[in-house]
């Protein structure tokens, strides 16, 4: 984010939202998967930031960095939640498997063994 006049250049425009077009037009027609795409959209939303002007003023400064601060303390969360192993923990199939541990299982089976004698 840049303070001063508005002024769109094409040069930034060109060479950050071009790559980034193109893989999501090439991506589309053959296989869209996250891990593929992340890159561009990485790109696409820096780009997006490089074409956002602030007046010159006090006020842009701390929006500047406000914003900034959002955006790493978001990245950082985010790099944090996924190597922390919570991510994978909180699938379905861990809860699966955390809820049918061996005693769970044997509890159960105490019951239906119970539940059939007294028939």
């Amino acid at each position: 984010m840049h303070t001063g006049p508005w002024r769109l250049n094409a040069r930034p425009l060109v060479t950050v939202f071009a790559p980034a077009l193109a893989a999501f037009g090439l991506y589309a027609l053959v296989l869209v998967e996250a891990r593929y795409l992340a890159p561009f959209v990485v790109l696409l939303i820096l780009g997006s930031f490089m074409l956002v002007r602030l007046p010159d003023a006090r006020w842009s400064a701390v929006l500047i960095a406000r914003v900034s601060v959002v955006v790493v303390s978001t990245l950082l969360l985010q790099i944090g939640w996924s190597t922390s192993g919570l991510s994978a923990r909180s699938s379905p199939r861990h809860a699966r498997a955390a809820f049918w541990n061996r005693t769970t299982r044997r509890w159960w089976l105490r019951i239906a063994v119970r539940r059939r004698r007294s028939w």
